[in-house]
């Protein structure tokens, strides 16, 4: 695609209007052919000179005064190239005793044209450059996006094993002890299992999902945590059409229960809020322990993980405040959701979902 449309300007501009005007006494078709035939060869080779020896070697390399002198060099190996083949244009043209022309008419028009020469190789060179900057790029934001999509699967894997130790472990001493809430659990098991290996994969998840899971999971934590930890959960606002990073609110939420489960025998009470505004999500989670301090380092480690993910998946578009007190700690985010995008049905559509 280059050398065509390069040759073809090469050859146009050989056709001058001038000559035009005296089609019937010249062939300036014939003509503007010859003058491709002689210096486009000069060209074609300062462009693979440039692109594979001069770009790779010098200006890759930052060596600029080496480059700017392979140039001007090149530049004079085209000027002693081209004026030979301006007698040759000439021989075959104006059928003219060449040796009696002047020197500097035939040296001038060698000389631009070696300058053409050299500025088509520097065209190409800033071309091929461009785009390897650009594949560069490119490459660059792809190892980006896909190192943020390996660190959630690793975020999801840990949660995935933390998640199934407890609440298989819970649901064992559920059946062992025939209690009623056996089959609700396996149930609830199966539809957090679900979200969490098959929904979590995307970028991002419609909010009523991520909510649903977490309320599914505190329902199993319920059961298992009824006799030392008091739950209780409350949501307000429109969750359709918005979406968030998947496993979010549920991973930092049995993060937290985890630790309050090292100490079982201390009674606690959590209170969590989940609500939205506009585009805007506001979770609040708020942990009052009895007899057990807040001031702990393992707590420091839950925020730190909170505010990596935050940093990670919406880095300026959330807000994290923490309130330390003596016997309680309050927690307390917000985020900048996404919208989701659902597809127009059409009225065909609509008439085959009714039909069904």
């Amino acid at each position: 695609m280059f050398w065509v449309v390069y040759i073809t300007f090469f050859y146009l501009q050989g056709v001058t209007p001038e000559v035009i005007t005296v089609l019937y006494h010249s062939n300036p078709f014939y003509f503007s052919w010859i003058s491709v035939c002689c210096f486009v060869p000069a060209c074609i080779a300062s462009v693979y000179i440039f692109i594979y020896v001069l770009l790779p070697l010098l200006l890759q390399q930052k060596k600029y005064i080496q480059f700017a002198g392979a140039v001007f060099l090149l530049y004079c190996l085209f000027v002693t190239i081209d004026y030979f083949m301006e007698i040759l244009f000439l021989k075959a043209t104006c059928y003219c005793d060449v040796s009696k022309m002047d020197f500097p008419n035939i040296y001038g028009n060698g000389s631009n044209n070696a300058f053409l020469a050299t500025a088509i190789g520097c065209l190409a060179t800033g071309i091929k450059f461009t785009k390897e900057w650009y594949m560069q790029r490119r490459y660059i934001l792809e190892l980006a996006n896909e190192k943020g999509r390996a660190e959630l699967r690793g975020l999801k894997t840990t949660i995935h094993t933390q998640f199934l130790f407890q609440s298989l472990t819970s649901l064992e001493k559920s059946i062992a002890n025939s209690a009623v809430e056996s089959p609700g659990m396996v149930l609830q098991l199966s539809d957090l299992l679900s979200y969490m290996l098959y929904d979590c994969n995307a970028d991002v998840v419609p909010l009523t999902k991520e909510i649903a899971s977490v309320q599914e999971y505190i329902l199993l934590e319920k059961i298992r945590t009824k006799d030392w930890l008091v739950i209780d959960l409350k949501t307000y606002g429109n969750t359709i059409d918005k979406a968030i990073v998947p496993a979010i609110l549920l991973s930092f939420l049995q993060n937290c229960i985890s630790l309050l489960s090292q100490k079982e025998s201390e009674e606690a009470t959590v209170f969590i809020e989940i609500g939205t505004e506009v585009s805007k999500l506001h979770f609040l989670l708020s942990v009052h322990s009895y007899k057990e301090s807040m001031e702990t380092t393992a707590w420091k480690e839950i925020i730190t993980d909170l505010q990596l993910r935050l940093n990670k998946f919406y880095l300026s578009k959330h807000l994290l405040e923490i309130l330390h007190k003596k016997e309680e700690i309050l927690i307390e985010f917000s985020v900048i959701l996404d919208k989701i995008v659902r597809p127009v049905i059409t009225i065909n559509e609509q008439i085959q979902t009714q039909t069904t």
